[in-house]
């Protein structure tokens, strides 16, 4: 007997941190589950650590060790091939589910065939303070599957999809931007599509993380992945690739090249770049749901103002500090 879900970990020198990770799989309510743990060539006692779990533990598990470092993206494509469950979920090695996740999904697979679900996620602090990010509250707003194509959020982890689904497709392997690459993709080769506004995953923030740091590979795997978006999403989805784009490129992109200290020369290269291929993107139907901050981002870059972008990226950096130092001195007692 196949088991329902397949849930995919990637692991990295990650040992030390797996604690919360192991608890809450070996606390799920629901059980029809195995468990894939992927070593990237670790340099640690990773691997060694994950084979003894697996040998103790009750959980249906597989264990597989990378012949070289490929990253998450190639790490995640080895589990996707060695899955046997009816549907693939992801979680990262220092994250964790809350224990209903995998009863919580299957209850609402069983109302109807969906082929893929969306959840919302906790960001949890070193503080012990913990904040429910709604991904989901744009979904509202989704009456087909190309409105999700084009604004659901692009996060592996943030949902539950049909393995023959996600075995069709080969998972891109980019600098910090496979999930933005391969979720649109996902809702393309989809035609039942929904979503639950409860968060079931724990996201361990880190301030050192890919996503929060000035590196300037970052903005290359962002015009990356719309690349692969554009070459890979069916043309039915033009617009919604567009909007893609929009978001990734033009905005996140530039708005990292340019907080990396990136010459602006390259920033230029990279906003005409993307025009050429779709001069008038700021007709997009989508670009109304974006928070104002970031129309008005899009309404600078399109006139050129860039020292008012630079202005806007540099109080968005002060922001982000002052957030992050506040809630690092927030205790669980103000939870």
């Amino acid at each position: 007997m196949h088991p329902f879900f397949s849930v995919i970990i990637p692991c990295y020198n990650s040992s030390n941190l797996m604690q919360r990770c192991l608890a809450s799989l070996e606390k799920q309510i629901f059980a029809d589950f195995e468990v894939i743990f992927i070593d990237d060539c670790s340099t640690d006692n990773t691997y060694d650590f994950l084979r003894t779990f697996c040998e103790q533990t009750k959980l249906n598990t597989h264990l597989i060790r990378m012949e070289k470092n490929g990253g998450p993206g190639k790490a995640r494509e080895a589990g996707v091939l060695a899955a046997k469950g009816a549907y693939v979920t992801f979680m990262d090695s220092d994250d964790w589910y809350e224990k209903c996740f995998l009863e919580n999904i299957y209850q609402k697979l069983s109302t109807d065939d969906y082929d893929m679900i969306f959840f919302d996620f906790y960001r949890n602090y070193k503080s012990g303070k913990k904040k429910h990010i709604q991904c989901t509250r744009f979904l509202d707003e989704a009456r087909s599957i190309k409105d999700y194509v084009a604004i659901a959020f692009d996060s592996l982890c943030a949902l539950v999809v049909k393995s023959d689904i996600i075995k069709k497709i080969k998972l891109p392997s980019l600098y910090n931007s496979e999930d933005a690459a391969a979720v649109p993709l996902l809702i393309s080769l989809s035609h039942k599509v929904t979503y639950i506004p409860t968060p079931f995953y724990n996201y361990l923030y880190r301030e050192q993380s890919l996503s929060t740091s000035q590196n300037t590979r970052i903005y290359q795997g962002f015009v990356d992945a719309f690349t692969f978006i554009y070459e890979n999403v069916s043309v039915e989805f033009e617009e919604e690739k567009t909007y893609r784009g929009v978001h990734l490129v033009l905005y996140g992109a530039v708005f990292k090249a340019i907080d990396a200290g990136v010459n602006e020369k390259v920033v230029k290269d990279i906003i005409c770049s993307f025009e050429r291929k779709i001069p008038q993107w700021y007709e997009n139907k989508y670009i109304k749901l974006l928070p104002l901050r970031k129309r008005c981002f899009l309404y600078l870059l399109r006139k050129r103002r860039f020292y008012m972008l630079h202005l806007y990226v540099t109080m968005q950096r002060l922001l982000s500090v002052s957030y992050t130092h506040l809630r690092a001195h927030e205790t669980v007692l103000d939870l």
